[in-house]
């Protein structure tokens, strides 16, 4: 069930701590003059354009301007940084690809032990019907899914 969930949206984040975001990036990064007024307005207007972004892709706006701009960066070079930003990987992928490895591994093991005439049909019946259909193409079950050979390997 896991597997299988949908991602869940990272929440946008919170104007305080997108203020303070900005401020660190404020702090280290020289730009132009401004009044307190000009300031505000331009911190409504990041927010305007970034305030939907999840907290972890404006940290890492935040670190990427603060180690490679010489000066606070525009809302476009904001945008071309956000853009190289990954969402962290999602648990429930590692979820999915230890299944498909389990499944995987069982096929292979199953498969096998029908190409050496070691499964009877009652293994083979209970076996999913992708598999079943593996051992048709593969010429070890007929049509139907029966066994084409028995396990002394006679026809």
């Amino acid at each position: 069930m896991i597997a299988r969930s949908p991602a869940c949206a990272l929440p946008p984040v919170d104007p305080k701590r997108f203020a303070k975001i900005m401020g660190s990036m404020a702090a280290v990064l020289p730009k132009r003059n401004v009044d307190d007024a000009t300031g505000e307005a331009m911190l409504k207007i990041y927010h305007r354009m970034f305030g939907h972004q999840p907290e972890p892709a404006l940290a890492f706006l935040a670190k990427q301007a603060i180690a490679t701009c010489k000066w606070f960066p525009t809302i476009a070079e904001c945008n071309e940084i956000l853009a190289k930003w990954k969402r962290p990987a999602d648990p429930r992928q590692g979820a999915r690809e230890q299944i498909a490895e389990e499944m995987q591994a069982r096929l292979d093991r199953d498969i096998a032990a029908l190409r050496a005439g070691r499964v009877t049909q009652a293994d083979v019946d209970a076996w999913p019907p992708r598999w079943r259909q593996i051992g048709i193409t593969q010429g070890y079950l007929d049509a139907d899914g029966t066994l084409r050979f028995s396990k002394e390997g006679a026809q």
